[in-house]
């Protein structure tokens, strides 16, 4: 399944600070926390929508 259509929408979500790829973003509203298992950093995610993560990436990059 590495059709254009689910390329384009997925987004990567990485970690600002390491870099660390933490998971692949595809669909729908996003209430959850992530912690980076590089860092540690642990960063909440609430009331994030999808245009609001899409508003943010960079080449489909979205860097937290």
């Amino acid at each position: 399944m590495t059709g254009t259509k689910d390329k384009r929408s997925r987004i990567e979500i990485r970690c600002r600070k390491c870099n660390q790829h933490m998971f692949d973003y595809l669909a729908g509203s996003v209430e959850l926390e992530i912690k980076c298992c590089r860092c540690k950093r642990v960063m909440a995610l609430r009331g994030m929508t999808e245009a609001m993560i899409r508003s943010q990436a960079v080449d489909d990059v979205w860097k937290i």
